[in-house]
């Protein structure tokens, strides 16, 4: 565990997790479902008398110790600022967003593919340098170094982001929440696509040396 960091490497790291926020925000209010985390929180915070952004915060909180008992080295200041900052960000993008026009299926819809595109931009800036990870990344990073490279970024994604959807399924139909309501096409879409997503845009960070190689060294161990 190493929290200390750069100036700059701080300012990177908001950066990514104030766009993860964003996207998160983009989704939540398009209708069309989330990424599966959002949508697991979302269906939780529906029956909680919690908000979205407090949720999100207790939940990563939990996610934190797998981290300290055997991937304490994904920790650092990136960690801090996702637990706390994305909830937060996201409920205030739901806040800006709430005068457009709602009924505008257009809209909706192109606000779903600006908070795909936002997610994935976020997650490749802040979780391939060495600076941090929030908790729920983390758990990918894990199954990598666990598996000593042997299972893909991609495939661990696939599998954690399965499992919050199926959670996110079993609270909505245990608390009579129409599934429609917190799963839709936006959800299927972030569950296949932003792990293959995520990749591709680390790879052509890297390939355009936006990443330095010893930045790198995480998420290639």
């Amino acid at each position: 565990m190493n929290l200390k960091c750069t100036k700059k490497e701080f300012v990177e790291m908001a950066i990514g997790v104030i766009l993860i926020g964003l996207g998160c925000g983009c989704f939540r209010w398009s209708g069309f479902g989330a990424d599966p985390f959002t949508t697991m929180v979302m269906a939780m915070s529906n029956v909680l008398p919690i908000s979205y952004g407090n949720l999100f915060l207790t939940l990563n909180i939990i996610l934190l110790i797998p981290m300290i008992l055997v991937g304490r080295r994904h920790i650092n200041w990136g960690t801090i600022l996702n637990m706390v900052g994305v909830g937060y960000v996201s409920d205030f993008a739901v806040f800006c967003l709430q005068n457009l026009p709602y009924e505008s299926l257009v809209i909706r819809t192109v606000m779903m593919l600006i908070g795909l595109a936002i997610i994935c931009v976020g997650v490749a800036i802040y979780i391939y340098p060495n600076k941090g990870v929030g908790p729920y990344d983390a758990l990918q990073l894990i199954a990598m170094d666990l598996s000593k490279g042997k299972v893909s970024y991609q495939t661990a994604r696939w599998a954690c982001d399965g499992t919050a959807l199926v959670v996110a399924i079993v609270v909505a139909i245990v608390s009579g929440q129409q599934l429609f309501e917190v799963i839709g096409i936006g959800t299927v879409c972030a569950t296949f696509m932003i792990g293959a997503l995520v990749q591709k845009i680390s790879d052509w960070l890297k390939q355009k040396q936006w990443l330095d190689d010893h930045s790198c060294q995480t998420a290639t161990a």
